[in-house]
């Protein structure tokens, strides 16, 4: 009677054997646990193990979104790695995306980054991070020799893209070469900076503690992006850029560059870049409360004018920079009239420039280059005079140093399955692509 009565309390506890619940549920088929539904990404494949799973909130359906590490060399299978330095055994790992129903059956997946630490460069110093958030998968991987190096990318998980990426480096046997970039797809903005020191008396890096100067830049990122064909034929006269384009202000947007600081009431441009054939064309914006410029004079530097710095590339990868390195082209645009003159260093033909007036004091313009698309190294300059007299303040794309190709920014080129943009009434509008990938296609890798 006792050991009657211990059995029923075993079972009212969930102590007894399992076999007693078995019997109970028989001809149920049991769920399978979330880590064994986690092991289908493996798939055929023994080597692989499941390492972790972390919750990254819910979708817009209200499914539960996972994100899975998957080592692909487990036990017996699993690498020794070198020493360091690229070309070392590494371990492969990859982190996947799992969308997943009540019951956790896994409904979708896609592979977000894969990992094999060689060492990511001859310093062996290389290492991945990542962190899962509410709809977010975030992976940094750092490596490099003399020349180090970062790169993160933050990705979106409904759906699986990535929502912006940041990237730096800099050289470990000296304190002056160092750079960064960053580009937001939401926002579709980005910047960076860069910093390269001068040549020694050789023209030879300089020795750390040599006290050389150093050229340090900032600047906002011009997209390169595909446009309509009917926006580029004639539609820039009369739609905005929007939000497709680098703007400048001089306040919260680009960089104040000279004279009194101002507002964006008083003077502001926006700019962005496509592909026209072989040719590179920049519609650039620009609003003025009070327009000044004489249409019959051959001087051009007290009117409002926009100038346009082309040059080679120049960044903290060069190692050291000098006066002209890069040989930068400045070209001025009366924005009364459109006319174009040379200025600083310009050797070639100079570009087309087509304008038309908008309302509300805009005034718009179509800048064809001739150099053609392979543009490196770029920055916009919008020069405000309001009596005709001197130049009121100067509002750019970058720091722009005379002369200095070191001191412009870049272009940022979107390849058309990435984003472009599309004309409404009024104005330009990105639009991003959802990725068209296999499952098994990692989102990002480098």
């Amino acid at each position: 009677m006792r050991s009657n009565l211990l059995c029923i309390a075993l079972l009212v506890l969930g102590l007894a054997d399992p076999t007693f619940a078995e019997a109970k549920d028989r001809g149920k088929p049991s769920r399978p646990s979330a880590t064994s539904r986690a092991r289908e990404l493996c798939g055929k494949d023994r080597k692989c193990c499941v390492v972790s799973e972390e919750a990254a909130g819910k979708d817009r359906a209200g499914h539960a979104l996972t994100i899975v590490r998957l080592n692909r060399a487990c036990g017996k299978h699993a690498k020794t790695p070198g020493g360091g330095g690229s070309g070392d055994e590494c371990q492969p790992f990859q982190n996947w995306l799992a969308v997943r129903d009540d019951d956790g059956k896994i409904l979708s997946r896609q592979l977000l980054t894969e990992e094999c630490n060689d060492g990511y460069g001859a310093a062996g110093v290389g290492e991945d991070s990542t962190q899962t958030g509410n709809g977010r998968f975030t992976h940094e991987r750092d490596g490099g020799s003399a020349w180090r190096w970062s790169h993160r990318v933050e990705m979106t998980l409904d759906p699986p893209r990535i929502a912006n990426e940041s990237w730096s480096g800099f050289w470990t046997l000296g304190p002056d070469n160092q750079g960064e970039g960053r580009w937001d797809w939401e926002s579709f903005q980005g910047g960076g900076k860069e910093s390269v020191p001068r040549c020694d008396k050789d023209g030879e890096m300089p020795e750390e503690g040599s006290q050389q100067e150093v050229i340090e830049t900032s600047y906002v990122t011009i997209p390169k992006v595909a446009l309509p064909s009917s926006f580029i034929a004639d539609g820039w006269k009369r739609l905005g850029l929007g939000r497709c384009s680098a703007r400048v202000d001089g306040e919260s947007e680009g960089f104040h560059i000279y004279g009194k600081k101002s507002t964006a009431e008083d003077s502001r441009f926006s700019v962005v870049a496509t592909s026209a054939g072989k040719r590179l064309v920049l519609f650039v914006e620009v609003w003025d409360d009070r327009w000044v410029g004489d249409k019959k004079s051959e001087r051009w530097l007290r009117d409002d004018h926009l100038e346009l710095w082309l040059s080679r590339r120049v960044d903290y990868a060069t190692h050291c920079t000098e006066k002209q390195t890069g040989s930068p082209e400045q070209w001025a645009i009366r924005i009364t009239d459109g006319r174009v003159f040379p200025a600083m260093g310009a050797t070639t033909d100079g570009p087309k420039v087509q304008r038309a007036l908008g309302t509300d004091k805009v005034a718009r313009l179509r800048i064809e280059l001739p150099a053609g698309d392979g543009i490196e190294g770029i920055a916009l300059v919008y020069s405000d005079s309001d009596d005709g007299k001197r130049q009121k303040r100067l509002i750019g794309t970058s720091k722009v140093k005379l002369g200095w190709a070191a001191s412009l920014g870049v272009l940022h080129a979107i390849a058309p399955e990435a984003a472009s943009c599309v004309a409404n009434k009024e104005e330009l509008t990105p639009v991003l692509a959802t990725p068209r990938r296999e499952p098994d296609e990692a989102l990002w890798g480098m």
